[in-house]
């Protein structure tokens, strides 16, 4: 954008995209979303987006195997459809995953709540991101999150701090991120909290029209 306007130093304001943090809250019940997917005693792997080839989601499902050695109730629920879908479908045969990855279709947006909820940690893969709704999303619900340090996903995630991030197209990475945070329940806890707070202090609605009308007053002043 600086490029494109000519301006050194560039006269720009970058006013974020929100999550309405009272929606996705961490106090919302898990009981449903794991009851409906039989997730009992399972550690449940979300990921929310469409089924498509820069979501970088067949990143995801190459790590399930190492996951699954050291995760044996790891279960990977994918959430989404896209043209990837029948490809994702034919690695998760040939990787033997079908009793750990469920593709769980298209979800209505008054339902993810739920999804996160129920979900013990949020991972997005994309090798191209603008910004990540889902991220924001998972971080607003209380949720530690793994995702690709692209785009604007690292103006929402500090690394170690409120999330984690692993480079894009890094089944390798994707993995080992899944593992640490099984294991290490204490970070999980605290990346989990941190992206709350996070989502609170930087991304709900009002903030962001809070801005946007400051914005507007010092360009009519």
């Amino acid at each position: 954008m600086a490029r494109f306007a000519g301006r050194n130093p560039p006269r720009l304001v970058t006013i974020y995209n929100g999550v309405n943090t009272s929606v996705f809250n961490p106090a919302i019940d898990p009981a449903p979303f794991r009851k409906r997917f039989r997730l009992e005693g399972k550690t449940a792997i979300l990921y929310v987006g469409r089924l498509e080839s820069h979501k970088g989601v067949h990143y995801l499902l190459q790590s399930m195997p190492e996951v699954c050695s050291q995760i044996p109730g790891a279960v990977l629920v994918l959430c989404g459809e896209g043209k990837q879908r029948q490809r994702l479908l034919e690695m998760s045969k040939f990787l033997h995953l079908e009793r750990n990855v469920i593709f769980a279709g298209f979800v209505a947006h008054e339902m993810l709540p739920s999804y996160f909820a129920g979900a013990d940690m949020c991972v997005m893969p994309s090798t191209y991101e603008g910004f990540g709704i889902a991220v924001l999303e998972g971080m607003s619900s209380g949720k530690p999150v793994v995702a690709s340090n692209v785009g604007g996903i690292p103006e929402m995630i500090d690394h170690g701090r409120n999330g984690l991030l692993i480079s894009p197209k890094n089944s390798s990475e994707i993995a080992n991120a899944i593992c640490l945070l099984h294991s290490d329940t204490a970070l999980s806890r605290k990346l989990a909290s941190e992206a709350r707070l996070t989502a609170l202090d930087r991304f709900t609605w009002d903030r962001i029209a809070g801005q946007t009308l400051d914005m507007y007053r010092e360009i009519l002043l």
